[in-house]
């Protein structure tokens, strides 16, 4: 979604300290069954992160299909969230379109292939420009179309997308008259916004009761939808920004199909495991062309389907999506083969990706020590490395610690979790320094989103 800074390393589809004790709280919605799914040192990583205070507070589900394990995470003090607390899950809310319009194509209704002027011309560029912009372009973010429209110019920077009306959406559409980068990945959350104007159109409902009658009802998702009740506003997390400061919640009109809706860790579980069982089946389902129908990235080892994108993680397929919000952020990922699936909410606007996968890889969990280092020790990283010709990540000790920043990216401080070894909280990355035989460092790897990247230390 709209951010001021782009926090990331590498660039995903996708954010301190401000209080400083915990209180954990978990349970197994099967009593009954053992609570094996969510491992224990994934609750210590998630309770040491709000102790730290890179997050007011989490709530991770886990299943596997038949068994769910649910843990909430606060502040000393606060009140400990549960699986039926409600926040903004951000840009998950792209897989529920997403699949809206998977639903479509698999009825019969919408060819895939077909441009979506045909159907809803007052959702696109004037027919007279001439552009194709399929529905399947739209969904995989290839349309070519920029991330946000040129026009979005936000009257309250603290809830950027309120003022953006259909009428701003159709005067900038009216602007478009090339794509030149139509058929490459590009993260597109104007191509979302005009994509559930398109679904709407179609159906001839509001996209909102769209979401209603295609994903809440069905599934059994009471809790999860754009505008709340009051009942359900009482059950809404507060927004924090990555400051610690609360903020309020962010309101969506034309783009509300890019990150708009709300939702507790109950029902995006249910909305999960209603994929993993389609991944599962081998009978054709719309549920299941949201992870079939792919296309290529810009991003290591990894494809994009309707809305969702596909990784090699640890030898194993993930599909996955995150978001945030101005206070929030989320994740949910799960294993191609529909054995394993996760989700994680918080009212901090600071990725949560690393928690989500480390539930999926517990075994990936770098073992932390204690440790300070002094400016002298921590001159030893100092220097320039090269993940590829065009992306370095240069090196610098400040402060016992490191900061750390990628090529066209912010400087992020990098604490130290073990020797050699660097945690990016903001990003969930870490970061890990190699020597050659005489001691000396001469490479580092950055890990994040499951993936390994080595880097060599460029000559000074």
């Amino acid at each position: 979604m709209y951010r001021p800074r782009h926090l990331s390393l590498l660039k995903s589809a996708a954010a301190t300290a401000f209080i400083s004790a915990v209180c954990c709280f978990a349970y197994a919605e099967t009593p009954e069954a053992p609570q094996t799914l969510l491992h224990d040192k994934v609750q210590q990583l998630i309770r040491q992160k709000v102790e730290d205070g890179e997050f007011a507070s989490v709530v991770i589900g886990i299943t596997d299909g038949q068994r769910h394990q649910f843990a909430g995470f606060s502040a000393k003090g606060q009140a400990v969230p549960d699986k039926n607390s409600i926040y903004e899950i951000g840009s998950l809310t792209k897989t529920i379109t997403a699949l809206i319009l998977a639903k479509q194509i698999h009825q019969g209704r919408i060819p895939a292939a077909q441009s979506v002027t045909e159907l809803a011309p007052e959702c696109m560029p004037p027919a007279t420009s001439g552009l194709h912009i399929s529905w399947l372009d739209l969904a995989t973010h290839t349309s070519g179309l920029p991330r946000l429209p040129e026009n979005l110019q936000p009257k309250n920077m603290a809830n950027p997308y309120a003022d953006y009306t259909q009428k701003h959406l159709n005067t900038y559409l009216n602007t478009i008259k090339s794509l030149p980068e139509k058929g490459k990945y590009a993260y597109s959350n104007l191509g979302y916004g005009m994509l559930g104007c398109a679904l709407a159109a179609v159906s001839g409902k509001p996209f909102e009761q769209l979401i209603r009658d295609e994903i809440s009802k069905p599934f059994g998702m009471p809790s999860t939808g754009i505008q709340l009740s009051a009942d359900l506003r009482k059950r809404m997390q507060g927004g924090h920004d990555t400051s610690g400061k609360p903020v309020s919640g962010w309101d969506f009109d034309a783009m509300a199909a890019a990150g708009a809706v709300r939702s507790d860790a109950t029902d995006m579980l249910r909305y999960l495991e209603v994929l993993m069982a389609a991944a599962r089946s081998d009978q054709p389902s719309a549920e299941k062309l949201v992870q079939t129908a792919q296309r290529d990235t810009t991003m290591p080892k990894t494809r994009i389907a309707l809305g969702w994108h596909l990784s090699n993680m640890h030898g194993r397929e993930l599909v996955w999506h995150n978001g945030m919000t101005g206070g929030y952020a989320s994740f949910a990922g799960f294993s191609s083969d529909g054995k394993l699936g996760v989700i994680v909410l918080t009212n901090t606007a600071r990725s949560p990706e690393s928690l989500g996968i480390a539930a999926l890889f517990p075994q990936q969990i770098p073992e932390r020590k204690a440790m300070r280092l002094s400016n002298e020790a921590l001159q030893q990283y100092t220097g320039r490395y090269a993940l590829t010709p065009a992306f370095i990540i240069s090196v610098v000790p400040r402060n016992n610690s490191l900061t750390i920043q990628a090529t066209g990216q912010p400087a992020f401080r990098a604490a130290v979790i073990a020797e050699d070894s660097f945690e990016i909280a903001e990003v969930g990355a870490v970061i890990t320094f190699q020597r050659d035989a005489n001691g000396v460092i001469s490479q580092l790897t950055l890990q994040q989103n499951g993936q390994r990247i080595p880097g060599k230390k460029l000559a000074d």
